[in-house]
């Protein structure tokens, strides 16, 4: 699924706000296998579950805990911060938080890299493989809670995230009031007809070299839950701000992500 444009924008935030962010100290956690990529003693793999007798023997299943964790600790902190912020808005800034772009970004600052055990012939290229960095970050995360408590992981997702949230949110809300598209009505929102709302801004009088396109629907999840997503494409009229804008709506149904 195609990134929102807004979290492309977030990205960037970030990107500037991250190298010069005072973070918390890295506590110290007696767990050695957090930072163990699995070609370092060789993948283990089980048809259900490892045997009673065995141990892990890499990170995957403490990223698995940790990412589930990061997640959570990041909505919560975002509601106490903002609980009156709509859950789209809190949806794109908990994305951008929590995707593995920053999740690397933040390993580096904690200098993970140099400490992730890897097969000699492999370890340069698993060292500076994002992807695997930032799952080196989430299984920190997954061992500091094993050891410390959800107290002491709270403490520490808190000292990193609280003062970025606050960026977001400010770079969120001049996206709102700098785009180009009005959906005001005299009925709530949320009883609004949007994909008609918007079907009319584009043809109105004077409305030349706008248009509004729907991409294909994609779903996630399971067969009886099924979520939707479908991206919008909105373009204004030469010369605006943002010429063109990309929107992602979710919903149980194609119908209901378009209204989103």
């Amino acid at each position: 699924m195609s990134t929102p444009a807004q979290v492309v924008k977030l990205r960037a935030i970030l990107a500037t706000a991250l190298p010069g962010l005072q973070l918390p100290a890295l506590p110290a956690v007696s767990n050695t296998i957090w930072n163990k990529h699995a070609s370092f003693v060789g993948a283990q793999h089980h048809a259900f579950q490892r045997p009673v007798d065995s141990q892990d023997n890499d990170y995957e299943r403490l990223e698995h805990v940790g990412d589930a964790l990061l997640g959570s600790g990041v909505t919560l902190l975002i509601h106490q911060q903002y609980p009156r912020l709509v859950v789209g808005a809190r949806t794109l800034i908990r994305s951008a938080l929590v995707e593995n772009i920053t999740l690397d970004q933040l390993a580096a600052r904690y200098k993970m890299p140099d400490r992730i055990l890897a097969a000699a012939a492999q370890r340069h290229t698993i060292q500076n493989n994002a992807n695997v960095r930032a799952s080196v970050f989430e299984a920190y995360l997954g061992a500091l809670h094993e050891e410390a408590g959800p107290g002491a992981l709270e403490q520490f997702i808190r000292g990193i995230y609280l003062p970025l949230v606050p960026k977001l949110v400010d770079a969120l809300r001049d996206m709102q009031t700098t785009s180009s598209i009005s959906l005001s009505s005299a009925v709530p929102l949320a009883s609004a007809n949007c994909v008609g709302l918007l079907g009319e801004w584009a043809v109105a009088r004077g409305s030349h070299g706008r248009a509004v396109t729907y991409g294909p629907p994609e779903r996630e999840g399971c067969d009886h839950a099924p979520l939707w997503f479908v991206t919008c494409s909105v373009k204004s009229k030469p010369g605006a701000l943002y010429p063109t804008e990309l929107f992602t709506g979710e919903g149980s149904t194609v119908a209901a992500a378009k209204q989103e």
